[in-house]
């Protein structure tokens, strides 16, 4: 099994873009969780299937006043990732079908009476991983608005769209004793 937490000083952002202007959830925790499912013994492509995300301790900065973020969710996991050996290591992202695709369920509370879910999705992103720091990064991924998913006021509030950043390492090991970090060559 694989595991990372977010890098050492990073975040993980979910920038919402509105009809009133662009809000930005900062979360501090962040882990991700994996296994393995195809190793080559040569260079080529590993796969993994990215089985738990969890995202936690979330602000949002330029939303109005008394505008908090009570959660983020991934949804429809286990997702397929791609590791390819090929120079900056790309990596690929995808949803399980096109019926469960990559997403995230935000609750939004104090624009209203209840709070409002708001659910973003992807059929893949893309990221790179690093051997320095045993790292993964994605920068900027984008999710629409899947709006029969989400709470109306969701879409009376005019999202429309988020852009997902976030870098997790050291990715490690931890079904080898001592839990050694994994290196993508």
């Amino acid at each position: 099994m694989l595991k990372a937490s977010l890098a050492k000083g990073k975040s993980a952002t979910l920038a919402l873009t509105t009809s009133i202007g662009s809000f930005t959830a900062i979360c501090t925790r962040s882990t991700l969780q994996a296994k393995v499912t195809g190793n080559p013994s040569r260079r080529g492509k590993a796969t993994l299937s990215l089985t738990g995300e969890t995202v936690s301790r979330c602000k949002i900065n330029g939303a109005p006043s008394g505008v908090t973020l009570t959660s983020v969710k991934a949804l429809n996991l286990p997702y397929r990732v791609t590791i390819s050996s090929a120079k900056g290591f790309p990596v690929t992202i995808a949803g399980r079908s096109s019926a469960k695709p990559l997403g995230f369920r935000a609750t939004i509370s104090g624009v209203a009476t209840n709070p409002v879910a708001c659910v973003v999705t992807a059929p893949t992103v893309k990221a790179h991983a690093s051997d320095a720091g045993n790292k993964i990064s994605a920068a900027k991924q984008k999710f629409t608005l899947d709006a029969g998913k989400s709470s109306s006021r969701c879409s009376s509030l005019g999202v429309s769209s988020a852009k997902y950043s976030a870098t997790y390492g050291p990715l490690r090991d931890t079904s080898v004793r001592h839990s050694p970090k994994v290196f993508f060559n």
